[in-house]
């Protein structure tokens, strides 16, 4: 009974070591814009170490946006469309640019989440109040009020 016990115990344990975020590369890094494919999902060029860079895609965390995707009316499809030209035109204005708590499985990964921070605060922050994307959880609720 008592290896039984120890061996619950330790699972519980493991499950609770492997939820914790990983951030591999500290809290904030400076980054270079490559490409917005979406207006959720950025790739830039980070330094994760003196001298070494690398490409991730950063996908912002906790957001519903609306979709591009061909079952949906089209005018979500313009508001996800207009929602990337938004987060093109925040990230080109400003002359720096971090990547805020990069969340990621392994150092190894080509993406992971976390929040683009400029001089004009953050994208997550700056979709949300444009009305082109929503907090996470809020994704029952339609984009547009017709159905075009």
């Amino acid at each position: 009974m008592k290896n039984l016990t120890f061996v619950v115990i330790t699972m519980l344990l493991s499950s609770k070591v492997l939820a914790v975020e990983y951030v591999p590369y500290g809290e904030s890094l400076l980054a270079k814009l490559v490409t917005v494919k979406s207006a959720n999902e950025i790739a830039v060029e980070i330094e994760t170490w003196p001298g070494f860079r690398r490409n991730v895609t950063v996908l912002l965390p906790n957001l519903d946006l609306p979709s591009v995707s061909a079952q949906v009316p089209v005018c979500e499809q313009q508001l996800a469309a207009q929602g990337k030209r938004f987060a093109e035109d925040f990230l080109a204005k400003t002359a720096e640019l971090k990547v805020q708590h990069l969340v990621m499985k392994t150092t190894t990964d080509v993406s992971g989440k976390a929040d683009l921070i400029t001089a004009s605060g953050s994208l997550r922050d700056a979709l949300i109040k444009e009305g082109l994307a929503r907090p996470e959880g809020q994704a029952g609720q339609a984009w547009c009020n017709d159905a075009s």
